[in-house]
């Protein structure tokens, strides 16, 4: 895979796109949020996944907007 740093929409449409296409069609969008190889969720860009360091609990940040949540994002 290669990601163009002034387009990185682009690289997680294409990764997205791999995904989906090997999937039965009826998995495909059920709102869950889409599994990476190592078990962690795939989130739409920018987000990132981070741990509260009180707790060692995860949660995840847009950094663009500040916002914060437990649950994944949805792609």
């Amino acid at each position: 895979m290669s990601v163009d740093c002034n387009d990185p929409e682009a690289a997680v449409f294409t990764c997205r796109a791999e995904v989906e296409s090997a999937k039965p069609q009826a998995q495909q969008g059920g709102g869950e949020p889409q599994q990476q190889q190592g078990g962690e969720p795939q989130l739409p860009y920018p987000w990132e996944r981070r741990v509260d360091p009180s707790n060692g609990a995860a949660y995840y940040f847009q950094p663009q907007t500040g916002e914060s949540q437990w649950e994944p994002p949805l792609l």
